[in-house]
């Protein structure tokens, strides 16, 4: 009964088609042991090229004849793959792959030996002997292998004219005085989980030498990239991914470029660089490019990005494919890069670079046309950096963003700045970011650049200014939070300009001034600002070339008077509604030039709440002194000082005949006159309509008939040789009609 069961199992499973096979392991992925010479599977004609072919002859003659098996037949239908069995073999002669090849060297090594010139290289041999044009070769993969140069004066693989090449899995090592991998004119070029090693320099003192990238992405200029047909081919849809650099001379990217072309759509992420002497990723005109999730420790900088590098250096010409400028669409992100000073450049995080070419100009290239070679549209996001030099360096950049990076550098380092925008770059932001400890600025607009919003930043520990913006301008600087910087939490200079204003930063513990502008700069409102423990004043203007609002801020604990006004007398200043506390022997107000409306402040702790010097225009109304010691306003006149302690509010009483409206005070100590002011509602807007001297009334007649009015009166004083007057609180507001 048993057996007759199990059988109708069986027939029902067979009948069905529920059998287990094992998985096949695709012909991409096979090793030389499960390999079969001569099957075709999954795409692949397989060659094999066994040990005992290549261990007695470096010239590698198997192996060159199934590459060159594979240029006659292979093709995109029927790729050839020839695989090499693992072992060492040493290699005498430079290795050619054509169209269509999978070249899989799981477990082996090449080592260069006696002679010059590269290991691998993708066409045909000889000089310039390979005369094709275009994106010629296709389809290639080296997948695997170890290719040690034994300090090879030459790339170990070259590439040019080709579409769709992949190099995998591969260990480079041991190079001097060149590239690793020099390539150009690639549509489709990838180079993913290789690792490179041990590139040398003869001298590392010398730029040209350090500018030898292990991957470098070429232009196929005569006299600078041979071995192939020149031709002004671009460069595109290159990824670099998953890749280790360890002591190297420079990472991936190009010192060359078309001044009027561009490398499009190139991706370089998740990569490690490690000692790398000079940067670790630089891009000359590159669009489209994405730079990401890259680890750079101990790299002389960390990511450079050109539209046209100094003195025009490296630039060639060809028939243009855009204007000067390059729209770089680029987005440097989440990246954490470490620098030292190894480089012949200063050390830098991160760069974002154009040119402004006065004059035509021949640096290591050719001679490039003048004109203001521009780099726009890039975005660094969310980097973290560890700099003894700057942290992000804008120059002639475009509308471009510098956001929610971490940057911590070096207090006393030198000249160094944690973000950098200068060389008149404009429409910049530079938000969220943070930084700690730079040689001089946090943060540095300058040189006419214009940045529309510096906003969210934490800086701690600068050298100098947290924020400083010299002979440059800026739209917005909000919500900032700056401590313990060397000289000013914030400072405008050289004809600096602020459209807006500053507005809602913190700032804490600055060795010099909270807040500074000098020097014919221009702010148009600095308000709800928290200054507190400043070594001198909490906001210092001492020239200005427009009228600035300065209202709500909450200033404290500053060694020096709170807010210090020095100004022409042509532009006003107001000083509305600050929260000021003073220290012993400080002055809360102190205003030696300029004109001035100083009112509705609440002033504590100083030794004058207000003082102001002799030639000062304008006006102090009421506002609130409390726990100073004196709790007056101090104004110098020309013959006599006033003191007062602001003017009683006025009591107001209002009388109607029939064509008129009667107003009448009682004298309020110290006034020298009355100003009247009139609204149509209790809540309306109020206009001056008379002052009245040292009358104590005042009569309305241009008033109508059944019709209500308001009035406000407040009480005056000032010695009018010294040109400021004095104003007390407004009335309360009364109803007359007639």
């Amino acid at each position: 009964m048993g057996k007759k069961i199990w059988m109708v199992i069986l027939f029902v499973v067979c009948s069905v088609g529920i059998v287990y096979t094992k998985p096949q392991t695709t012909y991409a992925d096979i090793s030389y042991v499960d390999a079969v010479e001569g099957n075709t599977q999954a795409g692949y004609h397989v060659v094999k090229i066994s040990k005992s072919s290549m261990e007695n002859d470096p010239m590698c003659k198997a192996l060159q004849n199934a590459l060159d098996e594979a240029k006659l037949y292979a093709a995109e239908d029927l790729k050839y793959k020839v695989i090499v069995e693992p072992g060492t073999y040493a290699l005498s002669t430079c290795i050619h792959a054509y169209s269509n090849t999978y070249l899989s060297l799981q477990g082996v090594t090449f080592q260069h030996k006696n002679y010059s010139g590269n290991m691998f290289k993708i066409g045909d041999i000889g000089g310039d002997g390979d005369t094709v044009s275009g994106y010629h070769y296709k389809n290639i993969t080296v997948d695997g292998g170890t290719w040690d140069g034994f300090g090879i004066t030459s790339p170990i693989m070259k590439a040019a004219h080709a579409e769709n090449v992949v190099i995998k899995n591969a260990s480079l090592k041991n190079v001097k005085d060149s590239h690793v991998v020099e390539v150009a004119a690639i549509n489709g070029f990838e180079v993913s989980g290789c690792t490179f090693s041990d590139q040398t320099a003869s001298n590392e003192k010398k730029e040209a030498l350090l500018a030898n990238e292990v991957i470098q992405l070429d232009l196929l200029v005569q006299g600078h990239f041979s071995g192939y047909k020149y031709e002004a081919l671009d460069m595109k849809n290159v990824v670099i991914s998953n890749n280790i650099f360890n002591h190297v001379l420079r990472g991936v990217g190009s010192h060359t470029a078309y001044s009027k072309r561009s490398t499009d759509h190139v991706v370089i992420k998740e990569n490690t660089f490690e000692n790398v002497k000079s940067v670790a990723i630089e891009c000359y005109n590159y669009t489209d490019c994405t730079i990401s999730n890259n680890r750079m420790t101990e790299c002389g900088r960390g990511i450079a990005v050109y539209a046209m590098r100094s003195n025009a250096n490296g630039a060639f010409n060809a028939a243009a494919t855009k204007g000067n400028e390059l729209n770089a669409k680029t987005v440097i992100t989440n990246n954490v890069i470490s620098v030292k000073n190894t480089d012949t450049y200063p050390p830098t995080g991160i760069s974002v670079e154009g040119l402004d070419l006065k004059a035509a100009t021949q640096g290591t290239g050719e001679k490039t046309t003048a004109g203001n070679y521009y780099i726009s549209g890039v975005s660094v996001l969310n980097n973290e950096i560890n700099t003894p030099g700057h942290g992000i360096v804008l120059n002639d950049a475009y509308n471009s963003s510098v956001g929610n990076n971490k940057i911590t550098g070096t207090t006393g380092s030198g000249s160094y700045y944690g973000i950098s925008v200068d060389n008149a770059s404009k429409g910049i932001q530079v938000t969220g970011n943070t930084i700690d400890k730079t040689g001089l600025n946090g943060i540095l607009i300058t040189g006419k650049s214009d940045a529309g919003l510096v906003a969210g930043n934490c800086v701690t520990n600068a050298g100098s200014n947290a924020v400083c913006v010299n002979s440059a301008s800026v739209g917005t600087i909000k919500d900032n939070v700056l401590n313990q910087s060397g000289t000013c939490g914030i400072q405008l200079s050289t004809n600096a300009k602020c459209k807006k204003a500053i507005s809602g930063n913190k700032i804490t513990n600055a060795n010099g001034r909270g807040i500074y502008i000098y020097d014919k700069s221009t702010v148009k409102a600095i308000d709800n600002n928290t200054i507190k423990g400043i070594k001198l004043q909490g906001i210092n203007i001492s020239s200005l070339k427009n009228a600035v609002s300065i209202s709500n801020n909450n200033i404290s604990k500053c060694k020096n008077h709170v807010i210090y006004i020095k100004t022409p007398t042509k532009y006003q200043v107001k000083l509305l509604n600050n929260q000021i506390k003073a220290v012993k022997n400080q002055n809360g107000i102190q205003v030696t030039a300029g004109q001035v409306r100083i009112e509705d402040n609440a002033i504590s702790g100083a030794n004058w709440p207000v003082s102001i010097e002799i030639g000062v225009k304008g006006e102090v109304g009421s506002n609130r002194y409390k726990g100073n010691v004196n709790n007056l306003a101090y104004i110098r006149g020309s013959r006599k000082s006033i003191r007062t302690a602001g003017l009683k509010k006025v009591v107001l009483k209002v009388s109607k005949t029939s064509k008129s409206i009667k107003l009448s005070w009682k004298k309020v100590k110290g006034a020298s006159g009355y100003e009247i002011y009139r609204a149509s509602s209790v809540n309306g807007k109020y206009k001056k309509i008379a002052e009245a001297g040292k009358k104590y009334q005042y009569t309305d007649k241009k008033v109508k008939a059944g019709r209500t009015y308001y009035y406000k009166v407040r009480a005056v004083s000032g010695d009018k040789k010294s040109k400021m007057r004095i104003f007390g609180t407004y009335s309360k507001a009364v109803k007359g009609s007639c």
